[in-house]
């Protein structure tokens, strides 16, 4: 806003706007700056969502088979048990 007083100083007003334009363009360069860290952010915290998710998928079936196999083991044991107590 250009008050009366710079009306009457002309050269004052065009140092004050273009003060004020550079005031502006370098909020904007901040703003954008701020704005491309957070996607950077939102991309990277989306990776590890994705990274987390992949890595419970295969966790989780690989303990699945080595519970069961290992369940396997100690029934094995019992029958191999069974027929040690048939043949002594």
């Amino acid at each position: 806003m250009i008050t009366p007083r710079l009306r009457c100083f002309p050269r004052r007003a065009r140092t004050e706007n273009q003060r004020l334009e550079k005031l502006v363009k370098t909020a904007t360069n901040a703003l954008k700056l701020a704005e491309a860290q957070k996607l950077k952010r939102q991309k990277l915290d989306s990776i590890g969502r994705v990274a987390a998710g992949v890595a419970d998928e295969i966790t989780t079936p690989t303990q699945y088979v080595i519970d069961n196999i290992s369940y396997l083991g100690e029934c094995i044991d019992v029958v191999l048990g069974l027929f040690e107590g048939y043949e002594g």
